[in-house]
């Protein structure tokens, strides 16, 4: 990837973990996600939920939990 997909340390994260090809196989299950579960992104636990759900595909660490 050229360039982090989103700001911030989980940004740079998956920039530094994730190739391309796994990064647009995440948009596609991502959006699967989205409708499946009705989340709603205006809502920070739905963030959250699909933060969990986008480490776990991509095999990344947990993020640890805020202090």
């Amino acid at each position: 990837m050229p360039k982090a997909p989103f700001p911030g340390a989980a940004g740079m994260t998956v920039h530094e973990s994730v190739c391309g090809e796994c990064w647009q196989a995440w948009i596609a299950e991502q959006t699967k996600i989205i409708n499946e579960l009705r989340l709603s992104m205006g809502n920070p636990q739905s963030h959250e939920v699909l933060d969990r759900q986008m480490r776990a595909f991509l095999k990344l660490p947990s993020s640890p939990d805020p202090a």
